[in-house]
């Protein structure tokens, strides 16, 4: 397991898209894996490998 924690700079303009928009933040996040794209069905990962990811408003 891997715990990964950083801050998104709101300055951006493209990071404020990605912060409005849920899709395109779980597309953002769901890229930054790349093994774990190719799901031999729907809703399902290889090898049972998932991404739990979560967003904090502070």
């Amino acid at each position: 397991m891997y715990l990964t924690r950083f801050r998104v700079n709101t300055a951006r303009a493209g990071a404020r898209r990605l912060l409005s928009s849920p899709q395109a933040l779980h597309a953002a996040v769901m890229s930054s894996f790349p093994a774990l794209l190719p799901a031999s069905s729907p809703g399902e990962s290889p090898a049972g490998a998932r991404v739990l990811w979560r967003l904090d408003h502070n």
